[in-house]
């Protein structure tokens, strides 16, 4: 197995863990715990595969970016989201 694909099999185990303990949160009642925990998985999941090399390349401009974060964020109900700045 190469390098980047040892560390993409490290990165996904880091997400199954991060969701695995999202969950407990969840079964606990821990709302806000959920939440936050929820929020490291957005991060960890935008910067392995959305963001790869984004905050990396001082090139990419940081609005590009949040667009990215918060497109990701907002995904599960982007009715309520007008694009002000479409890319294009």
């Amino acid at each position: 197995m190469s390098k980047s694909a040892d560390k993409d099999a490290e990165f996904a185990q880091l997400l199954r863990d991060l969701v695995a303990c999202r969950r407990r949160a969840e079964q606990l009642d821990r709302g806000f715990l959920s939440q936050v925990i929820g929020m490291a998985v957005m991060e960890a999941a935008i910067q392995w595969d959305g963001g790869r090399n984004s905050g990396d390349d001082p090139a990419m401009p940081l609005d590009r970016l949040l667009r990215l974060k918060l497109r990701v964020a907002l995904a599960e109900n982007n009715s309520n989201v007008v694009a002000l700045y479409p890319e294009g």
